[in-house]
């Protein structure tokens, strides 16, 4: 955590503690969606899609655009306000129709102000309909945002960043830019130690048989034969009557 903290690369903190590449990933990745369940607009931004994490069935249908945030900077505070009613399509909607200027970083796409927001932001191919639409305006007044120049920092490192994660990244660079004059350790500690919230109550079986099917994917051929067999005993133990119950009827 320390390391994530100081911002180092993750390639980076593999090779400083000697484990997988995949595994710093995954630890990164439950930090982010950390920080998303302590957000204000959290519960926004599950109702929009976003997976909490383990213990929560994966949403459907899965994530293709990203949301559309509000970013604004007050007082040295930024704010990135999920905005429901808006998605990647109104955007280029506003761009062909109203002629709201966009720019882009990789296929993350930001506008001049709209309404009280400094800029709206979103990714995703839904802004990317035809080859001749280009986000390329230049000189637009979010530039000037110390917040939104820090995110561009970020974000063009990352070199390329999915639409279901996209929100992860930016309420990470929302918490990191409002907490640069404080220790960052306790503040991720702290939220690393708090509830994430359980969307729903899935059939234990079926979501087991779910992550079951999903490692087959990554699997060689003759584990994958053995993980289907095991796959199968399971489906056939999910149907098979509760003998608990049948016992309890007979004796009655």
């Amino acid at each position: 955590m320390k390391l994530f903290a100081l911002d180092i690369a993750p390639a980076s903190i593999a090779a400083e503690m000697e484990v997988s590449y995949a595994t710093i990933l995954k630890a990164a990745d439950t930090v982010r969606r950390a920080i998303v369940a302590q957000a204000l607009d959290a519960g926004r931004l599950y109702d929009a899609g976003i997976w909490p994490g383990p213990g929560n069935s994966l949403p459907t249908p899965l994530i293709i655009n990203a949301p559309v945030f509000g970013i604004i900077e007050l007082g040295g505070v930024a704010i990135c306000d999920l905005l429901p009613d808006l998605h990647a399509e109104n955007l280029l909607h506003f761009k062909l129709s109203f002629c709201l200027k966009t720019a882009s970083i990789g296929q993350v796409v930001y506008t001049a102000p709209y309404k009280r927001y400094q800029t709206l932001v979103s990714c995703g191919p839904g802004l990317w309909p035809a080859r001749y639409i280009k986000h390329a305006d230049k000189r637009l007044p979010v530039e000037a945002s110390p917040f939104w120049s820090f995110a561009k920092h970020r974000l063009r490192q990352m070199r390329g960043v999915p639409a279901s994660h996209f929100p992860l990244y930016l309420k990470e660079c929302e918490l990191r830019y409002n907490s640069r004059e404080q220790d960052l350790i306790p503040i991720l500690a702290q939220m690393l130690c708090m509830f994430v919230p359980r969307l729903s109550q899935p059939d234990e079986k079926k979501v087991a048989a779910n992550e079951l099917a999903q490692s087959v994917d990554g699997l060689s051929p003759r584990r994958r034969v053995k993980n289907v067999k095991s796959q199968d005993a399971l489906a056939a133990f999910s149907a098979r009557p509760n003998a608990v119950q049948g016992a309890g009827d007979k004796g009655a």
